[in-house]
């Protein structure tokens, strides 16, 4: 069922809309949700805890956007601002070098030319920290290790998302970006529900194998051989960040060479590696974010890549969606 099929446009998007809409739709399926990631709307987390009775997720899309609205913006603005002090300050050194201006004078533009320079360097290796470090926010909520594939949960998850808000909290220190909104705060109150999705995870992963009778070494081999291959290829294919394919690619390639050097996939008949290698479905619904599934996310994210504003034609087509703010929920 696509995601065009549940959408119905409301007016009022209040708690008491919401639960009027999503109950006879998870009755008339046959599902009952077990995580529910939503962009911290009140009336969401409403939803999913008073109504649905589960876990509320944060949004990892919408938590990192918050971020590169403070951070990010600021940085990208600061850039832009010392560049064009570099340009301007090298025309007027030109432009005292063809009037022949005393020796002082040009000495003067050189060394301010300079100042320039360097300061312009420091906030681009700020920017540039800043970038690798929403990169290691993405790498992190993973129910793998992007490192050496070994399982994470939810706390470990969450450890290091602390880890990444702290640096941006040391960026924003080094280039004198103030947090006036508390944006750094805010990140760090989401990252335990933005975590929770890895535990989730895990244990309706688990629970799909209970209704199949194996060795305890075959399940071993699935879920923390096999399971990491399809898995990383899974979110090679699924990103469209350059940078973040790379990273893919090699876990990847690292957790391919544990599963053909392992004895399970040595010993295993051909029919059954075909078989468990179609186990795509698992990694499938490893959803940290609701944005593929918004309308609206579609715009924001020019903003959130670019660390500037919209476009006009992507403004009038933001305010021509219908900004649901839903986010599909993780069931089983």
């Amino acid at each position: 069922m696509s995601g065009s099929e549940l959408e119905e446009e409301a007016a009022d998007r209040s708690y008491k809309t919401w639960n009027a809409k999503v109950q006879p739709r998870l009755q008339q399926l046959g599902l009952r949700v077990r995580h529910f990631i939503s962009d911290r709307g009140k009336s969401l987390v409403k939803l999913a805890l008073s109504s649905l009775g589960c876990k509320a997720g944060a949004d990892l899309f919408h938590a990192q956007y918050d971020v590169s609205k403070w951070l990010g913006r600021a940085l990208h603005g600061k850039l832009g601002r010392a560049g064009k002090q570099l340009k301007d300050a090298e025309v007027r050194l030109a432009s005292l070098e063809e009037k022949k201006a005393a020796p002082e004078r040009i000495a003067e533009q050189k060394r301010h030319i300079q100042q320039t320079k360097e300061k312009l360097n420091t906030i681009e290796e700020g920017k540039g920290a800043y970038r690798e470090t929403q990169l290691s926010v993405s790498e992190a909520v993973h129910a793998f290790s992007a490192q050496d594939s070994t399982s994470q949960t939810s706390e470990q998850v969450e450890k290091c998302l602390e880890e990444q808000v702290q640096r941006f909290e040391e960026i924003a220190q080094e280039q004198n970006v103030q947090d006036k909104k508390d944006a750094a705060g805010k990140f760090r109150r989401q990252t335990r529900d933005v975590a929770s999705i890895v535990d989730t995870w895990w244990l309706w992963t688990k629970e799909s194998l209970s209704e199949h009778e194996m060795d305890g070494a075959i399940r071993e081999w699935l879920l923390y051989v096999l399971l990491p291959v399809i898995y990383w290829h899974h979110q090679l294919h699924k990103t469209q960040n350059p940078e973040m394919k790379k990273r893919y690619e090699a876990a990847w390639k690292q957790a391919h060479a544990a599963f053909v050097a392992h004895r399970v996939t040595r010993t295993m008949s051909k029919q059954d590696l075909d078989r468990w290698q179609s186990w795509e479905w698992a990694s499938g619904n490893f959803h940290r974010a609701s944005s593929a599934v918004e309308g609206r996310n579609g715009c924001l994210a020019q903003s959130y890549h670019n660390g500037r504003g919209l476009s006009l034609f992507s403004a009038h087509w933001k305010s021509e969606r219908t900004a649901s703010g839903a986010s599909m929920p993780f069931v089983a």
